[in-house]
């Protein structure tokens, strides 16, 4: 399996957190700002090419004014696919 960060599924994610923060009308340097960190950061962030973990995860929703469970489960539906299970041998 492709580390998560190589995924569709994680595409999902970030592209979920940036359409919020979008909407909100922030400013990727003005988020960037509240994490302490440079804006190419964030911005390589929401390309999908460095991970957030859940903790920034949550930050990054409230910063927003966005619900981490609501988002969440957000994701899950719209990365839902099925489930490939193993065979028995």
């Amino acid at each position: 399996m492709p580390k998560s960060i190589y995924r569709e599924e994680y595409r999902v994610l970030v592209d979920l957190l940036r359409e919020a923060r979008e909407r909100t009308g922030i400013t990727q340097g003005t988020l960037a700002d509240a994490f302490g960190w440079p804006q190419s950061t964030l911005s390589h962030l929401e390309r999908g090419s460095r991970r957030i973990d859940v903790v920034e995860f949550i930050d990054y929703c409230r910063y927003v004014g966005i619900d981490p469970q609501a988002t969440f489960a957000e994701f899950l539906h719209r990365s839902e696919k099925p489930v490939k299970r193993a065979r028995k041998s």
